[in-house]
């Protein structure tokens, strides 16, 4: 495990970003997990300049999202279909048919897409105030493959803004701890303070179900990339 402390936001996009484009450049059939959320906006705007000056190929890269609301339509504004449509996808020269979200399988069967694909190359993920990783919620089990999940209250409490009608989503399709655990290469990032104290917790941790991005800790090859902010407390 590694951690790289830099010193802003602004500089871990352009670091997330350019690990990303060399994994790509590298292997041009990599495998990609693929997070949302407010920490990967900045990420993936950069990443689509940088992608789109090299003007790489990317119709052999396949991607895979990490999880999903469940049974949100995937037109609506709030869904990761159109959060990842809306800032990568349409922006860049990859094959649709190579796109992939789980809740567009039997969870079951999301795993074994991805087996067949060859393993995730490198994941990216970012963290929950409660250290969940994708949707996997405190108490989860490091033996847990794709499924739908119940939400924990903290994190429909954190959802709520972007739901002001108050139909926050109760349930998520998720890729699970096992399933995570089996990527060659995994990145955790995390900014601002708001972040600060999980991120203490989750490294001072011993693996546990309690923080489930604790984990991470048992992968050889994972990398923390935080913004001094969200290290402030490391």
């Amino acid at each position: 495990m590694k951690t790289l402390v830099l010193k802003n936001s602004d500089e871990v996009a352009k670091k997330a970003a350019s690990i990303l484009l060399q994994q790509i450049k590298n292997k041009p059939q990599s495998n990609l997990g693929l997070a949302t959320g407010q920490t990967m906006i900045p990420i993936y705007k950069e990443l689509c300049l940088l992608i789109n000056n090299k003007k790489l190929n990317l119709s052999k890269i396949k991607t895979f999202n990490v999880d999903e609301y469940h049974t949100l339509p995937i037109t609506d504004k709030n869904s990761y279909h159109y959060y990842m449509n809306n800032l990568l996808f349409k922006h860049i020269n990859i094959n649709p048919s190579n796109i992939f979200f789980p809740q567009s399988l039997k969870p079951s069967n999301y795993d074994k897409l991805i087996k067949k694909a060859g393993g995730i190359d490198m994941m990216i993920l970012g963290i929950g105030s409660n250290g969940h990783i994708a949707f996997n919620e405190p108490g989860c089990s490091i033996k847990s493959n794709t499924r739908i999940v119940k939400l924990a209250e903290s994190t429909k409490k954190s959802n709520s803004v972007f739901f002001p009608n108050g139909k926050i989503p109760l349930k998520a399709v998720s890729v699970g701890i096992k399933t995570i655990l089996k990527s060659k290469k995994i990145i955790l990032i995390a900014t601002t303070k708001n972040k600060a104290e999980i991120i203490s917790k989750t490294l001072k941790a011993k693996p546990s179900p309690a923080i489930p991005a604790s984990y991470l800790k048992r992968h050889k090859k994972v990398l923390f990339l935080l913004d001094s902010d969200a290290a402030s407390l490391i």
